[in-house]
């Protein structure tokens, strides 16, 4: 993910991440927990509500400017 984040801003592309946030709890859960699958499909339609599914950069990384 690092690497293709470097090259997409060496080759002036634009990168575009979602992932799941440090603000998401971390739960101990079972495979398939219908619970926390529920969770986690709140926390991503939320943050599509509020147009903050797309970062710019990968967690830890600072945003390269062009």
């Amino acid at each position: 993910m690092y690497r293709v984040y470097r090259t997409a801003h060496q080759d002036l592309v634009d990168f575009n991440l979602a992932f799941i946030g440090q603000d998401f709890p971390p739960i101990k859960h079972d495979m398939f927990d219908t619970s926390y699958m529920q969770g986690l499909f709140e926390y991503g339609y939320e943050a599509a509500s509020h147009g903050s599914v797309w970062r710019k950069s990968p967690p830890g990384e600072s945003e390269v400017t062009r």
